[in-house]
Parts: C-alpha cells; sequence; structure tokens
C-alpha cells in the first residue's frame, strides 16, 4: 500500500474523530445552557416576595438552630 495514502486515511479519520467529538461537545454544552436557562427562568418567574418570605423563614430557621 502506498504510504501516502496511508497517511491521508488516518489524517481523514482523525479529522473525522475531531469533528464528531466538537459535535457531540458543542450539543453537550448546548443542553446544559438550555437546563441552566430553565432553571434561572424558573427562578425569575417567582415573584419578589415569596424569595423574601423564603430568606426569613430560612434565617429563622438557622438562627435557631444555632441556639
Amino acid at each position: 500500500m502506498d504510504e501516502s495514502l496511508l497517511s491521508c486515511s488516518s489524517c481523514f479519520v482523525a479529522l473525522l474523530l475531531a469533528f464528531v467529538v466538537l459535535v457531540a461537545f458543542g450539543a453537550f454544552l448546548g443542553i446544559l445552557g438550555g437546563v441552566i436557562s430553565a432553571v434561572f427562568g424558573l427562578f425569575a418567574a417567582i415573584p419578589g416576595w415569596v424569595w423574601l418570605v423564603i430568606v426569613v423563614i430560612a434565617i429563622a430557621l438557622w438562627r435557631r438552630r444555632d441556639r
């Protein structure tokens, strides 16, 4: 077999593998970004007064636990 043909073939396989890895990594980042966006969207959907009640209850429980 010709030496240059073999190196070209292995080079093509390496490039194809790199492309597949990059596409998979991009898909993973896209899914991760979607999940993070959904979580922050859920946080943003909760009204401010509900957050205030949650924080006040958490502080009260924390201070009671320290006694």
